[in-house]
């Protein structure tokens, strides 16, 4: 059983999909006819001299809560009398008001709503919408997290969209080339791995296989591959037919693929639980990267002893036995985001393998 045709959820079932409880009133209110007191961008009403509508704007960034989590960017306008109102609502001396053009979080509350025809962000694009003047940032003001992260957070909302139009009896045929793995594999992606991955929920090992696809094609292009050697997380992790045992004879024999000054990275799931671990073959060291604890899985250990063993009689190396190290590494804040965690510790060492020498992941 080498693991090829394994499908993500053969052995960590995932919980069901949570049903969005707003969907039904969002609906009621996306099917209700605006009311005509609304004011878009494009109203004619903007050239009617009685109503002095001729605003003079700057382009901003909009924010809830606080100045850090800005929610969308648009324009901020100069009030052009004092007692200035917008749907018919006077805006006082604490707002300004503001036309919302790109939205980076479309479910952000509105700070000022406008009644039940506006509640959210995303819902009140193009048009003008009271804000308050402290969360307003003009020019360079505000450069937070969010907004260095906007292209992001626009390629998210892409995939939630196209998931949403993905059925659940779909799926995905992704084939992944040999050098990835030591073997040519196909998977299936499916909606509830997608879904999944935009909810941050548990991680398949479809989702994981397919982040080291990604990140060896990353490695391919410049030139870093050969100081890697990826472990198929199916060979090793859940239940095989054969035991433990075959767990450590599948490992062993990707072990034999790899070169002396590689180093070898194992996702692994020891139920329902991701952990990372790195081998040095040359040095006959592994680490152990756990995003909840830090402590050995005795099970774990003993498979990945007898791979190393294995692998030292077959390559006729005088056999030691193998020294452990944890390295302390960022925490997962709940029990559900390991995979995340693990696929950011991957990345991380790409970028910096020092990491493992300094006993320490930032």
């Amino acid at each position: 059983m080498d693991g090829a045709h394994l499908r993500g959820h053969q052995h960590w079932p995932l919980r069901p999909r949570l049903v969005n409880q707003r969907l039904p009133f969002s609906l009621h209110r996306l099917c209700r006819p605006r009311s005509p007191r609304l004011l878009r961008l494009s109203e004619p009403q903007r050239k009617s001299p009685s109503r002095s509508l001729c605003f003079h704007g700057k382009p901003c960034k909009l924010a809830v809560g606080s100045i850090e989590n800005i929610v969308a960017h648009g324009t901020v306008y100069e009030k052009i009398k004092p007692n200035e109102a917008i749907h018919m609502v006077p805006l006082g001396e604490s707002n300004v008001r503001v036309s919302i053009e790109v939205v980076i979080q479309k479910d952000a509350l509105l700070p000022i709503p406008i009644s039940d025809e506006m509640l959210i962000v995303g819902e009140a694009v193009r048009f003008f919408v009271a804000w308050p003047k402290n969360l307003v940032l003009v020019g360079d003001e505000g450069v937070s997290i969010n907004v260095e992260c906007r292209k992001y957070q626009v390629s998210i909302q892409s995939f939630v969209s196209l998931v949403e139009h993905i059925k659940y009896d779909e799926a995905i045929d992704i084939p992944l080339e040999k050098d990835i793995f030591g073997v040519e594999i196909n998977i299936q992606l499916q909606k509830v791995d997608m879904e999944y991955i935009c909810h941050v929920k548990e991680l398949s090992v479809t989702c994981i296989m397919l982040y080291i696809s990604h990140l060896h094609q990353v490695l391919k292009v410049s030139n870093w591959r050969k100081q890697f050697v990826f472990v198929n997380p199916c060979i090793v992790s859940g239940k095989t037919m054969d035991g433990e045992k075959s767990k450590s004879v599948l490992l062993a024999r990707r072990l034999e693929e790899a070169m002396l000054e590689q180093l070898i990275l194992i996702p692994y799931n020891i139920g329902y639980h991701w952990i990372l671990l790195v081998i040095d073959l040359a040095l006959m060291i592994v680490y152990l990267l756990d995003p909840i604890n830090s402590k050995i899985n005795t099970s774990l250990e003993i498979v990945i002893n007898i791979a190393l063993k294995i692998y030292e009689t077959t390559q006729r190396r005088r056999r030691t036995n193998p020294v452990w190290n944890v390295v302390q590494s960022p925490q997962q804040p709940t029990n559900v985001e390991c995979g995340f965690y693990v696929m950011r510790y991957i990345e991380d060492l790409i970028r910096d393998q020092s990491i493992l020498r300094k006993q320490n992941i930032h």
